[in-house]
């Protein structure tokens, strides 16, 4: 039973091994020495755009037009049950497997603890937020130059 589906393929899980555990496998590789700690990251407030809050809204965490919070924490569980084929039928949404383990392993590995409180939104004072996305990712980059 595949749960997840695109280049890192998730397949059924090996004996002793949770679906969850094996889409975690395939991520932590493709993840492996790719993102780098920003310790003081977590020491900041931050907003999560886009990716972040479409697959947030698809959990149905937040309001789509009022955003809302999210913990680290919230995106692991929710990995977990849906790629443990407890809350979507993977034919409805066959990414949210995927992204959902995604999205959790990059945060930790960003150096975000699993308490680590997210705002999520579409606009901040009237402006649409998808465009700071590449500056989102410009700033975390800073960090470790610094």
């Amino acid at each position: 039973m595949g749960t997840c589906r695109s280049s890192v393929y998730c397949e059924g899980p090996r004996k002793q091994e949770s679906p969850f555990e094996s889409c975690l496998k395939k991520v932590e590789k493709l993840l492996f020495q790719k993102v780098k700690k920003a310790e003081e990251a977590k020491d900041f407030e931050f907003y999560a755009f886009s990716y972040y809050y479409d697959r947030a809204v698809d959990l149905g965490a937040l309001d789509e037009k009022t955003g809302g919070t999210i913990k680290v924490s919230d995106y692991i569980d929710a990995a977990k049950s849906v790629c443990n084929g407890m809350t979507v039928i993977p034919r409805e949404n066959p990414f949210l497997c995927l992204d959902l383990t995604y999205i959790s392993r990059m945060l930790q590995g960003l150096g975000f603890p699993k308490e680590k409180v997210f705002k999520l939104a579409r606009k901040i004072d009237e402006v649409e937020t998808s465009w700071a996305l590449g500056a989102s990712f410009h700033y975390i980059e800073s960090l470790h130059s610094q």
